[in-house]
């Protein structure tokens, strides 16, 4: 019988058993635990000596569901429970009432939080609740007034767009905000960087525990971060915050068990749209208010014996009267541009995926990850450095550039895909052109991606291990044999984007020009172990890898001498890409 019911599951089914005389209701609890469909719960009346027994096994089935809202009885004894069955009883009520609010919080509601996770929560047939922290305090007085932005889909003035809708803002700065986030929430997905996650670790270490006193309940929380084992360091980081707190290891433990940090990878590019062009957006639908607007009886906000323009800088002034003409005339709140198509990768076994039309589940992330962090991502950051050092301000314009173009696909064939498939044998020529073609479609469609996002903190990208020295260290690993004057040139350029100052705001690029222009020496660069992050810098050793530094140094020679003979200023005006 029940496992028919099961076949039969839709969505927000409610699955009625309340005239079943025998029930296993372990195979009920397995139910609650596997599925993401059901929402109502109908059991029969229960003999008041298995009230205890079965609360138990609902209790344990509960914790970590996120979609079931109602348990009902045909007959339950809730006067005659005991203490303890009546807070075990309180405690499932707590989750399936929280369940019922359907809040998916966003901690972190920038270029990836509100620019990817809210479009595909926003998607979901479910009609989710976002609840997104952000600390600038003009948008998001912007989305609550309707609760929804818009991402357009390329920078032309016919551009598609995407309304993401069901969004409430919340100044991340309050922690009280933060705390009460991760108290309330239903399903959750942390999108924030390294350092925003270290600066961040004791107000979610306590808005956890404050979860695990309120009911015990678990939580699912994507982690959206650009970092190989994110989920691990995330919770490692969470886990420590705790520890210092509660100085207890076990109970740290147990209000862990049951929060998930499950790793996923990005399949999309998100770029924020400036503010100055989203005023002028504004503007511009403002003033097409006015001129259809019914002069017999004129909107609350025009006053018609002024001129359109003397109204619209009169409303643009105001922040209180801004507000009131998003919320007044529904105008569009373009905060970012991005690609149309996308997939969020999760990894496997995770009921709720299924809710979410734009999140694949995957056997095997963890080689999703990798292959993404070595071949795409290294890549990525030496095109946008070399396009940086050659004149160009977008990578969409640095990738049409044949040289550099040339450079890059030449690297990534005979370099770093033989050395990825030394690792993995399994990868198919196949895969590795794929995610080729599809890295420099992305490149090339995404028009007014920056230069300097892509090529930011080149001291986290040529970290050891990381998106292009673990690249190396793999061809060290296999005693493989061929040169790798591509990756060693892709090392220079991250080396002379930070001295040359291609971006003078970027910390990372500031700590190594500061070295450079104290000692002239590139040596120094490549071999820093200065403070980073909780502790130092793992740079290269001048006897270990004396070869390897010599090799860097003969390409920063080459690609200064190159880039410098090439550059021409008449470059930044093709930063359109076109």
């Amino acid at each position: 019988m029940l496992a028919l019911e099961k076949a039969h599951l839709k969505q927000g089914i409610c699955l009625d058993l309340s005239r079943e005389e025998f029930l296993d209701y372990s195979s009920i609890a397995s139910l609650i635990k596997n599925t993401s469909f059901l929402e109502t719960l109908l059991l029969p009346k229960i003999k008041n000596e298995k009230v205890e027994e079965i609360l138990s096994i609902l209790n344990e089935a509960t914790i970590e569901n996120t979609t079931l809202t109602n348990i009902r009885f045909n007959s339950f004894p809730l006067e005659h429970l005991s203490n303890e069955a009546a807070l075990i009883y309180k405690k499932i009520q707590s989750r399936l009432a929280r369940n019922k609010k359907r809040v998916f919080a966003i901690h972190g509601g920038g270029y990836i939080g509100l620019g990817l996770m809210a479009d595909i929560i926003s998607q979901s047939p479910f009609e989710y609740n976002i609840v997104a922290t952000s600390s600038d305090k003009f948008i998001n007085l912007l989305i609550n007034c309707n609760h929804q932005f818009r991402i357009q889909h390329d920078a032309s003035k016919e551009s598609q767009t995407t309304c993401v809708n069901n969004v409430t803002m919340v100044y991340s700065r309050n922690h009280k905000n933060i705390h009460d986030l991760y108290i309330q929430s239903n399903i959750m997905a942390i999108c924030l960087t390294e350092e925003g996650l270290l600066q961040s670790a004791n107000i979610i270490a306590q808005g956890l525990i404050a979860r695990y006193e309120t009911d015990q309940a678990g939580l699912k929380i994507f982690i959206l971060m650009n970092k190989p084992d994110c989920a691990d360091f995330t919770r490692h980081v969470v886990y420590t915050a705790m520890l210092e707190q509660t100085n207890n290891p076990e109970y740290c433990e147990k209000v862990l068990k049951s929060i998930h940090f499950l790793p996923s990878m990005v399949d999309r590019i998100v770029n924020k749209i400036d503010t100055e062009i989203l005023l002028q957006q504004l503007k511009s639908q403002l003033r097409k208010n006015y001129l259809h607007s019914n002069h017999a009886k004129p909107l609350q906000l025009f006053d018609v014996k002024k001129s359109i323009n003397q109204q619209v800088n009169e409303i643009f002034s105001s922040p209180k009267k801004l507000l009131k003409a998003v919320k007044q005339f529904g105008l569009q709140i373009n905060l970012f541009n991005a690609e149309l198509s996308f997939v969020l990768y999760v990894p496997d076994g995770v009921p709720e995926v299924s809710r979410f039309p734009a999140i694949k589940a995957v056997k095997n992330l963890d080689q999703y990850i990798f292959l993404k962090n070595k071949f795409i991502n290294g890549p990525h950051a030496i095109l946008a450095w070399l396009g940086g050092l050659m004149g160009y301000q977008t990578v969409a314009a640095a990738s049409r550039d044949p040289m550099i173009l040339h450079f890059i696909q030449g690297m990534m064939k005979h370099e770093i895909a033989p050395i990825l498939r030394a690792e993995y044998p399994e990868i198919k020529n196949s895969q590795l052109e794929f995610l080729k073609s599809t890295f420099f479609k992305h490149c090339r469609n995404i028009k007014d991606d920056p230069i300097i996002r892509v090529g930011r903190d080149p001291l986290r990208k040529l970290i050891r291990g990381g998106c292009i020295m673990g690249i190396i260290e793999l061809y060290q690993k296999h005693k493989m044999t061929m040169p790798l004057l591509g990756l060693k040139r892709g090392i220079a350029s991250g080396i002379l984007y930070a001295v040359k100052a291609i971006d003078p705001s970027n910390s990372e690029g500031k700590i190594l020009k500061e070295i450079f222009d104290k000692s002239q020496d590139y040596t120094d660069l490549l071999c820093y172990h200065g403070a980073y992050g909780n502790g130092n810098y793992p740079g290269m050793d001048k006897k270990q890898d004396h070869l390897l530094i010599q090799g860097i140094l003969h390409q920063i020679k080459l690609l200064d001498k190159l880039t410098n003979e090439n550059y021409q200023s008449p470059l930044r005006n093709r930063s359109s890409g076109n």
